[in-house]
């Protein structure tokens, strides 16, 4: 069941990243919502095969997910007071 789950979450945040490509603020949510949808399926396969490595490796993802977040963030945060807007095509002035 829980297989199920963890990949029409995935199927769903990869649907999202592929449609949404202007919004940074959306973008970052569905690669969060990727990195949950992985750790709900690992979590799923450690309790199957009752394996403590894949719960280290569980945790370790929630801490990448969480330092992620908090950085794409900040950085959200600085280019939406510099630029007032949330447009990625921005992006490409930034360069020169």
């Amino acid at each position: 069941m829980l297989y199920f789950v963890g990949v029409i979450l995935f199927a769903i945040a990869l649907f999202g990243l592929l449609l949404v490509r202007k919004n940074i603020l959306l973008f970052l949510l569905n690669i969060e919502l990727m990195f949950l949808s992985i750790n709900i399926l690992l979590i799923n396969q450690a309790s199957i095969f009752d394996d403590e490595f894949i719960q280290l490796l569980c945790l370790l993802l929630l801490c990448v997910a969480a330092v992620e977040s908090a950085i794409g963030l900040a950085l959200f945060v600085l280019f939406f007071r510099f630029h007032e807007m949330i447009n990625v095509n921005i992006l490409s002035k930034l360069k020169s």
